[in-house]
């Protein structure tokens, strides 16, 4: 457990809403990467047993995924309407999940 006097971090305060705020946030970089030319570069260099068996997902499958996340943190922003508020009075920018 934390000391009583340190900073409590977003995901120490709620971990699911930032899981899911995580998760989302992640889905936007790996979608921004995929259209900018610098996931396929990222891909050309490392590899990897999945990359060179089934390519990487299409540009559709990768919004579509962010798209997804999105919907996961607005159904709990939704459900836990004051928790949410209060998260990101507390954590701001932290919580941010769209462009």
């Amino acid at each position: 457990m934390a000391h009583p006097t340190a900073q409590q971090t977003f995901f120490d305060s709620n971990p699911e809403y930032a899981t899911l705020v995580y998760a989302a946030q992640d889905a936007r970089a790996a979608l921004g990467m995929a259209l900018s030319g610098e996931l396929d570069a990222l891909l050309a260099h490392e590899g990897g047993i999945a990359y060179e068996r089934y390519g990487r997902p299409s540009d559709e499958e990768m919004l579509a995924s962010y798209l997804s996340s999105l919907q996961r943190v607005w159904a709990y922003e939704e459900e836990h309407r004051e928790e949410a508020l209060r998260c990101r009075a507390l954590f701001g920018s932290e919580t941010c999940v769209e462009a």
